[in-house]
């Protein structure tokens, strides 16, 4: 009985099967045969070396589109894990189903507490007085007659009201008369400032109410309406606005001079829309202004504009370019705009960027607890900047791009970073509360006229 060569249905060649080819050589075969043998195995190895490189060749094609995919899909995800706490983004980006931090409960009661410094309401000097006495004694009953003289002591209360608010109306007549020398028609001709339908207070309520308090113009045409008793066209309010402006600008210019004296400034940009097109809208907060300046750039040169080429003070900021190319006698980068960032890398899925984010953030809370307590040149303060030095030097080389580039950042930037630890006075924020000025920019204020770049709110 012959032995099976092969499964039946589907018979193997000796240049398939190696134990079929070790049997055909162990065979008496004449060298024709062998040779063709040889032959054929050696074009089915080149056939194979060649089926070889184009399958290692797709290989590391999609081993390198993997890659790529996976860094695409990890940086969306960074970026859908983006918000106002973690990043540079504002919070008015946040979507509704952002959970914010719960504050950690302190144990104490709500309202003043023990020993701390009590706050009251001052009284007004008072523009009517109403005595008020009582009529019935409250501990036998008795009733007490107008004539009874009080003791002198009394206790006071009081009660603020706006009076009836109704406008004044000037209705101006330009009479028309004939010359008793000619015997011609002359009519008075309206003066400047005349040609308005509404007075100075009434404009400037307006514009402040629009760029202080900002109110849109059809708020406030209902707020003129139902207040005031006065009604005007968005139009007009428009108008108004604008001319207000104009009239302003010799006091923003005046402003921007004492801007340039200051010893130290917060300042920030953001995208802003004007006319549909893309402009920058920088802010300039000192201890008594906040300044904004509505620019096409966002480069130094808006910074050269409205602060000259050299500022002589202290320029608090983020870490944007700008700020650093500008010439200036100090800079401390916002200790927060950090925390923020590193709060990111401490959310990233590689574990070693995660772990670098977390470091960070410890280092930079300790030095702005430090320098809460007055430590801000302490040994415990060297000791953190050193840490932090040196988290970000293991993490220069680091494959994962973001926690490279922040570590790189910090390095390059270092001295801004630890500003406020050599400084006297300076703080670790680039907030405007370090100015000891609560400000937030509004939506969308407006600019006081067309034509206008830079406004204020004082």
């Amino acid at each position: 009985m012959k032995e099976k060569t092969g499964i039946v249905g589907n018979p193997r060649t000796p240049l398939e099967d190696p134990g079929l080819t070790w049997r055909f050589l162990s065979e008496n075969k004449s060298v024709n045969e062998v040779l063709t043998l040889v032959g054929g195995l050696l074009e089915r190895i080149a056939t194979l070396e060649s089926e070889i490189k184009v399958l290692r060749k797709e290989n590391l094609t999609l081993k390198k589109e993997t890659s790529e995919l996976r860094k695409e899909n990890s940086e969306l995800e960074r970026r859908l894990g983006m918000d106002s706490g973690n990043s540079s983004k504002p919070p008015s980006s946040d979507p509704p189903s952002m959970k914010y931090p719960a504050r950690t409960p302190t144990g104490r009661k709500p309202g003043k507490q023990k020993g701390a410094k009590g706050h009251r309401r001052h009284f007004l000097a008072p523009t009517m007085i109403v005595d008020h006495r009582p009529e019935i004694c409250r501990h036998c009953g008795a009733t007490i007659e107008d004539d009874v003289p009080v003791t002198g002591d009394y206790q006071r209360r009081q009660q603020v009201e706006i009076p009836s608010i109704e406008p004044m109306v000037t209705e101006r007549r330009y009479h028309a008369l004939r010359c008793p020398a000619c015997g011609k028609m002359n009519r008075a001709k309206p003066r400047e400032g005349e040609k308005k339908c509404y007075g100075p207070r009434l404009g400037a309520l307006i514009a402040v109410l629009t760029i202080a308090h900002n109110l849109t113009r059809r708020h406030l045409q209902g707020l003129l309406d139902s207040v005031l008793g006065t009604r005007l066209s968005l139009g007009t309010i428009d108008n108004c606005i604008h001319e207000v402006g104009d009239a302003l600008e010799g006091t923003v210019e005046a402003l921007r001079e004492e801007l340039t004296q200051q010893s130290g400034l917060n300042i920030d940009e953001t995208g802003w829309k004007k006319d549909g097109e893309r402009r920058w809208l920088w802010t300039f907060v000192a201890p008594t202004m906040t300044f904004f300046h509505i620019a096409e750039s966002r480069g130094k040169r808006v910074l050269e504009g409205v602060l000259g080429g050299r500022f002589d003070g202290i320029i608090s900021s983020d870490r944007y370019g700008a700020y650093r190319s500008y010439d200036k006698a100090g800079w401390q980068v916002c200790l927060a705009h950090l925390i923020r960032e590193a709060k990111g890398l401490s959310q990233s899925s590689d574990p070693l960027t995660s772990r670098f984010g977390i470091w960070v953030q410890g280092e930079l809370r300790l030095m702005i607890r430090l320098w809460k307590e007055g430590k801000a040149k302490s040994p415990q303060m060297n000791s953190c900047k050193a840490r932090l030095k040196r988290a970000c030097h293991l993490q220069h080389d680091s494959p994962e791009e973001h926690a490279r580039r922040f570590a790189k950042a910090i390095l390059k930037d270092w001295e801004a970073v630890t500003l406020f630890t050599r400084v006297e006075g300076e703080a670790w924020c680039g907030c405007p509360q370090k100015r000891g000025r609560a400000f937030s920019i509004p939506k969308r204020p407006g600019t006081c006229g067309r034509s206008r770049r830079s406004f204020l709110i004082p």
